[in-house]
Protein backbone atom coordinates (compact mmCIF):
# COMPACT_ATOMS: atom_id res chain seq x y z
CA UNK A 1 0.00 0.00 0.00
CA UNK A 2 1.02 3.56 -0.74
CA UNK A 3 3.75 2.35 -3.08
CA UNK A 4 3.67 2.57 -6.86
CA UNK A 5 5.79 0.22 -8.93
CA UNK A 6 8.32 1.48 -11.44
CA UNK A 7 6.40 0.29 -14.51
CA UNK A 8 3.27 2.20 -13.49
CA UNK A 9 5.19 5.43 -12.91
CA UNK A 10 7.10 5.11 -16.18
CA UNK A 11 3.81 4.52 -17.99
CA UNK A 12 2.27 7.57 -16.34
CA UNK A 13 5.23 9.71 -17.41
CA UNK A 14 4.93 8.44 -20.98
CA UNK A 15 1.19 9.16 -21.04
CA UNK A 16 1.74 12.66 -19.62
CA UNK A 17 4.34 13.43 -22.29
CA UNK A 18 1.71 12.62 -24.93
CA UNK A 19 -1.13 14.48 -23.15
CA UNK A 20 -3.10 11.29 -22.60
CA UNK A 21 -5.56 10.90 -19.71
CA UNK A 22 -5.00 8.27 -17.05
CA UNK A 23 -7.16 6.64 -14.40
CA UNK A 24 -5.71 5.67 -11.04
CA UNK A 25 -7.72 2.94 -9.33
CA UNK A 26 -6.26 1.92 -5.98
CA UNK A 27 -6.78 -1.72 -5.11
CA UNK A 28 -7.09 -2.28 -1.40
CA UNK A 29 -8.53 -5.11 0.65
CA UNK A 30 -9.83 -4.04 4.03
CA UNK A 31 -7.92 -5.90 6.71
CA UNK A 32 -5.24 -7.16 4.33
CA UNK A 33 -3.74 -4.15 2.54
CA UNK A 34 -5.78 -1.42 4.24
CA UNK A 35 -7.31 -0.79 7.65
CA UNK A 36 -10.27 -3.02 8.41
CA UNK A 37 -12.68 -0.16 9.02
CA UNK A 38 -14.59 1.36 6.12
CA UNK A 39 -13.42 4.84 7.05
CA UNK A 40 -9.78 3.75 7.24
CA UNK A 41 -9.95 1.92 3.92
CA UNK A 42 -11.53 4.94 2.21
CA UNK A 43 -8.86 7.26 3.59
CA UNK A 44 -6.12 5.00 2.24
CA UNK A 45 -7.81 4.64 -1.16
CA UNK A 46 -8.18 8.40 -1.48
CA UNK A 47 -4.56 8.97 -0.45
CA UNK A 48 -3.30 6.49 -3.04
CA UNK A 49 -5.48 7.96 -5.81
CA UNK A 50 -4.51 11.55 -5.00
CA UNK A 51 -0.81 10.65 -4.82
CA UNK A 52 -1.00 9.12 -8.30
CA UNK A 53 -2.86 12.09 -9.72
CA UNK A 54 -0.42 14.55 -8.13
CA UNK A 55 2.52 12.61 -9.59
CA UNK A 56 0.91 12.63 -13.03
CA UNK A 57 0.40 16.40 -12.97
CA UNK A 58 4.01 17.23 -12.03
Amino acid sequence: PLVYDKALLEGAIEMAEHNQPVIYTPFTLAGAMAPITVAGALVQQNAEALAGLAFHQC
